[in-house]
């Protein structure tokens, strides 16, 4: 595959943000420039910040060694942070997470690499990832360095259900995983989907919970895109909830084990602040082996980045209230940066469908993405394609060509990066677009693509 087509980083759709679009916010960044200057602190009494900006900042820092972020913390992340994050689940789910259970890391990739090498490196043969598809290619990724066999499932997709679970395709990977000779032993859930953006439902969640409890699966639920959601029609639930709720109602049940996994990237810092490198997990009903597995694995790696902590701190913390100086702005902020989102989803849906260029558009309810099915190109076409090569690799390559601009080479991305396989039977393949670049290059760039579809339309027609 083309450079220009493969290049969508590991570490997240936020990081692929034209320069300039996605806004730190201002609350965040004044805390953390008290945090990282003592003196700047000390003179804060001046009236130079808002008060709740200087209280946080005091009560962050205090929590670190030293009082400084300087200073190396636990390889599983500063105790206050990783207290801060069991009360976060703990308000978010309705039941108590304790600090022993949640581990702070660099990203969410590093902890789903994590929890994938520490279930991986004690079987006899093979441990097998059931990975959603469309999904997160940092999985197939992170599974091969670490000998574990990924394995696809395929969600449904449009418009018949949306990207949501089906036990059919579920049962078909478990199946596809053992005659691979793995063992199969986690399941991978993503809500929100990405790059989908859409949220699992209720049936989804619990056909999960079914399955993994019937086939004794470990569940890393991957919720990074759980803050980013811009379409409220339908609530997020954390897998973790259904698991508590469960329990509670059904105490006979065998317990699950549960990692939930949440990433700094698109919290509060609004996808403004990707770089800083935060996220953690937390792990619900671990057998004491696994435990002690993940345990090990982590302490050969140092700790998460201190600046980082310090913003995933307030990420999961309660946001300044009504009272406080700063909650205006930030409300405005968040406003801002989620109406943009769904303008620019609802204007990238609209031009394709119009213009005739998309069969099918649908709306994603969180991340930065995009995923249309394009109208299928001319047999004509598809004959001059290689055939090392899938279809809607090559259309994003040749579109790139005429859409480039120095910022766009993650703008369009084939479905097939992220385990879709073009569906030319059913008249199109599904493409992946970024949505966080500005609205006047976003129109831009669909203008041109547009024009480019319909060239190619027009060339090879018969």
């Amino acid at each position: 595959m083309a450079a220009s087509v493969e290049s969508a980083s590991l570490a997240g759709q936020s990081q692929q943000a034209d320069k300039g679009e996605s806004k730190p916010l201002t609350y965040l960044r004044q805390v953390l420039a008290l945090m990282l200057d003592p003196g700047l602190l000390a003179r804060s009494g001046a009236g130079c910040y808002p008060a709740d900006v200087v209280a946080m900042a005091k009560r962050l820092l205090a929590e670190f060694p030293g009082a400084s972020l300087g200073s190396y913390t636990h390889t599983g992340g500063q105790f206050a942070v990783r207290q801060l994050c069991a009360d976060f689940l703990a308000r978010r789910d309705g039941g108590a997470s304790q600090v022993d259970d949640v581990m702070v890391t660099c990203g969410s990739a590093e902890a789903v690499r994590l929890l994938l090498e520490g279930f991986g490196r004690r079987q006899s043969k093979p441990a097998a990832a059931l990975i959603p598809a469309p999904g997160r290619s940092m999985y197939a990724a992170f599974a091969h360095q670490v000998g574990v066999l990924p394995v696809p499932y395929r969600l449904t997709a449009p418009p018949t259900a949306g990207w949501q679970l089906a036990e059919t395709e579920l049962e078909a990977a478990y199946r596809s995983a053992v005659e691979a000779g793995g063992e199969p032993r986690i399941l991978v859930l993503l809500n929100p989907g990405r790059p989908t953006g859409q949220l699992l439902t209720a049936a989804s969640l619990q056909l999960a919970a079914d399955f993994a409890r019937r086939r004794r699966l470990f569940v890393i639920s991957d919720e990074t895109l759980q803050f980013a959601q811009f379409y409220n029609e339908q609530q997020f639930v954390g897998f973790r909830q259904l698991v508590l709720e469960q329990q509670a109602a059904r105490p006979d049940l065998p317990p699950l084990e549960v990692a939930s996994v949440t990433s700094l990237s698109e919290g509060l810092c609004g996808g403004g602040d990707p770089g800083l490198r935060a996220g953690f997990c937390e792990l619900l009903n671990l057998h004491p082996t696994a435990k002690a597995a993940l345990l090990a694995v982590l302490s050969c790696t140092s700790c998460p980045p201190v600046l980082g902590q310090a913003a995933l701190a307030m990420s999961v913390s309660t946001p300044p209230g009504p009272d406080s100086p700063s909650h205006a702005g930030f409300a405005v902020e968040l406003a801002a940066a989620a109406g943009s989102l769904r303008r620019k989803a609802a204007l990238t849906g609209r031009a394709l469908l119009e213009s005739g260029a998309a069969i099918l558009a649908p709306m994603p309810s969180a991340g930065g993405r995009i995923c249309p099915m394009m109208a299928g190109p001319p047999a004509g076409w598809l004959r001059s394609v290689s055939a090392a090569e899938p279809a809607d690799a090559a259309y994003c390559r040749a579109a790139l060509q005429v859409v480039a601009d120095k910022d766009c080479h993650n703008w369009l991305l084939p479905g097939s990066h992220f385990g879709l396989k073009p569906r030319l039977a059913d008249g199109g393949f599904f493409v992946s677009i970024s949505i966080k670049c500005s609205e006047q290059v976003l129109l831009e760039r669909l203008n041109r693509l547009i024009a480019f579809h319909r060239s190619l339309l027009e060339r090879y027609a018969e």
